[in-house]
């Protein structure tokens, strides 16, 4: 995973902010398996096992606030405060996404699993 700001691999995919509809948007039409954001790191798309940057906004402290304020309950929030890190599965119309969170020694990441049995792949 590259540090923001150093070079990378040039990639189609860009986004323009982090809402979990952009994101699901963005894992359909890559066929991705995986997205993993993590503040201070270039935003990560995992396609057929394979590492992949994808351009988007800088994966910042408040993004990922946002983001986890988009996506979670008081109580996930007051959890991931006390023990560092939740999983769960986020219903988002009908999509099912296994969500896990990280905020512990300086790490704050996310990643977002779509669960395979209710996803379609995009036609090739």
């Amino acid at each position: 995973m590259a540090k923001e700001g150093e070079p990378g691999s040039s990639n189609p995919y860009r986004l323009i902010n982090y809402s979990i509809s952009d994101l699901l948007n963005l894992v359909r039409t890559a066929g991705a398996e995986k997205i993993l954001l993590e503040v201070g790191y270039t935003p990560i798309l995992f396609v057929k096992g394979q590492k992949m940057e994808f351009d988007g906004p800088g994966v910042t402290t408040e993004a990922m606030e946002e983001f986890l304020h988009n996506v979670t309950s008081t109580r996930q929030i007051r959890s991931l405060r006390k023990n560092g890190s939740i999983e769960f599965v986020l219903v988002y119309g009908q999509h099912q996404i296994l969500v896990d969170f990280v905020e512990a020694f300086d790490v704050y990441r996310v990643s977002l699993t779509p669960i395979a049995t209710i996803w379609h792949k995009p036609k090739q």
